[in-house]
C-alpha cells in the first residue's frame, strides 16, 4: 500500500513540475510537442493494435473451434 502512494505521488509531482515547465521559453515548446505527439501517435497506436488485436484473436478463435481435439491455445499453439 505504501509503495502504492509513493507511485501515486512521484507521478503527481512529474505532472506538476511538466505543468511549471510550460512556462519557460526553452522548455515550453518541447513539452507542447511531446503532448501533442502522445495525444496524436498513441492514440493511433492504441487504435490499430485493438483492431489487430480483435483480428488474430478471432482467427485463432475460428482456427481453435475447428479443431477435433477441444484442446485450449497450448494445443493451438503446438500444431504451428
Amino acid at each position: 500500500m505504501y509503495r502504492m502512494l509513493l507511485a501515486l505521488g512521484s507521478l503527481g509531482a512529474w505532472g506538476t513540475m511538466i505543468f511549471f515547465l510550460l512556462g519557460f521559453e526553452t522548455t515550453g515548446p518541447y513539452i507542447v510537442a511531446i503532448y501533442e505527439m502522445l495525444r496524436k501517435d498513441l492514440s493511433r497506436f492504441s487504435k490499430l493494435m485493438i483492431v489487430l488485436l480483435v483480428g488474430y484473436t478471432q482467427a485463432g478463435f475460428i482456427l481453435e473451434g475447428s479443431s477435433k481435439s477441444g484442446g485450449g491455445g497450448i494445443v493451438f499453439l503446438n500444431r504451428i
